[in-house]
């Protein structure tokens, strides 16, 4: 008994199957990296652990007979895995090593990383325009959300994705009317959701994965050093260097994780192939088609928004794809936080402090798919999939406008790792009050999960890529080198930066003037009256306001 205890329980290796699969699947591991190590070509270290995970899975799911459930009920009512299908259970507990290992490394380094991009966006010279950039970024995310939300919930209605072939609807006949809203679900109002994001304490909300309390710890710290540094350079010179170091350090060590991409995608494709049926997806096949229609049109409309503000949409999918690619197989927008910075920065050329300030808060607010086009199936099920009063009562109209508040005031806190629908679903439903249905949407939305997810993930890295690019076009950001830029918009973006140029020359010069009138250090002789002061600064504001009006005709022409 013990013996067997060991080696079900310890080693995870309780049948000669298990060993076989798992010895099988090592092999591979291995066979894969030092095949990769040989060829230098991106697209095959991309797709090489992809396919590999796929072929394997798909003889797993073949020997197993493709099975309709891998778990049965216990006598205590708890889902047990199937003891014929149980070395499929231990073949997963060994294949989810290098996903668990790939998705906690970047884990652990996401917060410093966050913490790190921000303090550098604000102490870079350019960081006048960070509050700028900073509302632009969320504003934009935000109207991304409604967007996606309005795109999901039509295409749900539209598709009735709550009834089945038969007519019935479905959250009904899973148990969603029955209820006697015996579920219940703490619903913040907006002052205590903006308390819980104010950080508490600098060293444990270091350690949290809360994203926004560590992001105002940066803007705070970027900004006193900013101030200090500016009266007296010196007092924060080793801190700025201590900063400078720390941020190549953490770099240094993403670099190391990006090579065990491979075996990463390899072991989540594994694992998301052997344990799910792939009969069960047709019992929600129609929630899952209406979803993925969605975030193609999601992705239509972002390449679009593109091409009006006139970047070349072919230009910038040859960079964006493959952080959209690491997302699609790791289901994290923050594991593919440092990809996703670096094919901007370094490939599409946009400013560093632009990409600094919108990517990280784009892992944790403003998800096109995670929270948007989530937000809108789930309400899009709730409208269609049940006859109960409560929803319907309230007329479509509203129905839908406070689904779609609801959806934008809590994508402002969802969390870009994988399995976003357990938190969407149960806010969602406690603040449109039918935490009743819980259990019901549960049961559809969490069989698709994982499947789902794959391109939630993808599609909301997009967004944030698009977001950071338009912000910083629209900021003139993106360097003229860059190959997304039309002649068009370069010579936009060369507009903007001139139209800057004269307005940060018009502050200078008002300081300045300023200065002659309000400092007592003066010489009587230089210090202006304040009749003097007033006409010498309505010359400087006319001259300027001349100046920026000839550059704009000068433009058009």
């Amino acid at each position: 008994m013990l013996y067997t205890d060991i080696l079900k329980d310890f080693l995870a290796i309780s049948s000669w199957k298990s060993l076989l699969a798992i010895l099988i699947f090592f092999s591979l591991q291995i066979s894969l990296w030092f095949f990769l190590k040989k060829f230098k070509n991106k697209f095959l270290h991309l797709f090489s652990g992809l396919v590999l995970g796929l072929l394997f899975g798909l003889v797993i799911q073949i020997i197993a007979g493709f099975p309709e459930s891998f778990t049965e009920k216990a006598s205590n009512e708890s889902e047990v895995w199937k003891k014929e299908l149980y070395w499929i259970y231990e073949l997963d507990s060994w294949a989810v090593l290098f996903k668990k290992i790939f998705i906690l490394s970047i884990t652990l380094l996401m917060i410093p990383l966050i913490f790190l991009s921000i303090y550098r966006a604000i102490t870079k010279k350019s960081s006048k325009r960070l509050g700028r950039i900073t509302g632009k970024g969320i504003s934009f995310l935000m109207i991304n959300v409604a967007i996606a939300f309005c795109i999901a919930a039509g295409i749900g209605i539209l598709l009735k994705i709550g009834v089945t072939s038969d007519g019935k609807k479905v959250l009904d006949e899973i148990g969603g009317q029955g209820s006697n809203n015996s579920d219940s679900t703490d619903i913040k109002s907006i002052p205590n959701m903006i308390i819980d994001y104010l950080p508490k304490n600098f060293i444990s909300d270091l350690g949290k994965d809360a994203v926004i309390p560590v992001l105002i710890m940066a803007l705070i710290v970027g900004l006193a050093v900013k101030a200090i540094s500016i009266k007296n350079e010196k007092k924060v010179e080793s801190f700025v260097k201590l900063m400078d170091a720390s941020w190549e350090i953490v770099l240094k060590i993403v670099n190391s994780f990006i090579k065990i991409i491979p075996l990463a995608i390899m072991s989540i494709v594994t694992n998301l192939m052997i344990t799910q049926s792939l009969t069960a997806l047709t019992a929600v096949g129609k929630v899952l088609g209406a979803g993925y229609l969605s975030l193609f049109i999601c992705v239509i409309y972002l390449t679009c928004i593109l091409a009006i503000v006139k970047i070349n949409p072919s230009k910038w999918w040859k960079n964006g794809w493959r952080p959209a690619y690491q997302g699609l197989v790791t289901q994290s927008s923050s594991a593919t936080l440092p990809f996703t910075m670096n094919a901007l920065v370094d490939k599409m050329k946009v400013d560093e402090s632009c990409v600094n300030t919108i990517i990280p808060l784009s892992t944790t607010m403003g998800m096109i798919g995670g929270a948007g086009a989530e937000g809108g199936l789930i309400v899009a099920l709730l409208w269609t999939g049940s006859d109960s009063n409560i929803i319907h009562d309230q007329g479509i109209w509203l129905f839908l406008l406070l689904g779609l508040i609801m959806t934008m005031i809590i994508s402002l806190g969802v969390p870009g790792t994988p399995g976003t629908s357990t938190l969407v679903i149960t806010s969602l439903l406690g603040s449109l009050g039918v935490p009743s249905f819980k259990n019901a949407a549960f049961s559809i939305m969490l069989v698709l999960e994982d499947i789902y997810d794959i391109g939630r993930t993808a599609v909301n890295i997009i967004a944030a890529m698009v977001v950071s690019t338009i912000v910083g076009f629209s900021e003139g950001m993106i360097g003229e080198d860059s190959e997304i830029l039309s002649k068009k918009a370069i010579l936009y973006q060369s507009k903007i930066n001139e139209t800057r140029i004269l307005k940060d020359e018009k502050s200078t010069n008002i300081k300045t003037l300023k200065l002659k009138i309000l400092s007592k250090d003066l010489d009587e002789n230089i210090k202006l009256s304040k009749k003097q002061y007033e006409m010498e600064l309505k010359k400087i504001k006319s001259k300027y306001q001349q100046s920026i009006k000839d550059l704009k005709s000068k433009t058009k022409d």
